[in-house]
């Protein structure tokens, strides 16, 4: 289970990061220990363990690996079981990988927020799922091109055309994944994956905004 206060603290380390070096990957599932109930064959596992070798058709990785291994000395627990929650925000790679992981039987949320590149717009959803605050009507925007009602804090996927079912929308899966993380069932991985970008602040209101390129500057 996770707590507020752990996801406020996740939120503020994450908040520091301004502008993130280009493909920087953490691979945070190692291979399993010797009895852990994780098959070998399904698409999640074989996609973290190309990963974690750095193997992606014969070409060297663009990215910086840190090699995660387990603690042999006492044996440790199994990394993932089919109990076991798992959590992805950030970049496309999350929302990737968290299909994966739902397509193996994986209880998995991904980007409750949608797609999120910088540090400080997945600090700033972070926060909010820990504080648990509902979004107002006053907080949704309408796009100068098309008319459609959005949100700065969420991708384009929650634009639409009627601002109380944008509002309904953004609210339900907010409500879902503060339920998600902070329930007592347990969970035991959280995937926070980053993305080459800048951070841009709203004029007006100060604060960190996600990729939006089809808003107008």
């Amino acid at each position: 289970m996770l707590t507020s206060r752990y996801l406020g603290t996740m939120a503020t380390t994450l908040a520091r990061t301004r502008r993130v070096s280009p493909r920087l990957a953490i691979p945070f599932l190692s291979a399993p220990p010797p009895g852990a109930r994780v098959s070998t064959t399904t698409p999640l596992v074989r996609a973290l363990s190309g990963i974690r070798s750095g193997r992606r058709s014969g070409i060297d990785p663009f990215r910086t690996i840190i090699p995660v291994e387990p603690r042999r000395s006492p044996p440790s627990p199994p990394l993932l079981t089919y109990s076991d929650r798992m959590f992805f925000i950030g970049s496309c790679f999350s929302d990737n990988v968290g299909k994966l992981a739902s397509s193996s039987k994986f209880s998995a949320l991904r980007n409750p927020f949608g797609v999120q590149y910088n540090g400080s717009s997945i600090a700033r959803c972070l926060r909010r799922i820990a504080d648990g605050e509902p979004y107002r009507i006053d907080e949704l925007g309408r796009h100068p091109t098309t008319g459609l009602w959005h949100s700065l804090d969420h991708h384009s996927r929650y634009d639409g055309p009627e601002r109380d079912a944008v509002l309904e929308s953004i609210n339900d899966d907010l409500f879902e994944a503060r339920d998600f993380l902070t329930s007592g069932r347990r969970f035991r991985q959280a995937y926070v994956t980053l993305g080459s970008a800048y951070v841009f602040d709203a004029i007006g209101g100060g604060d960190p905004s996600p990729r939006r390129p089809d808003l107008p500057p």
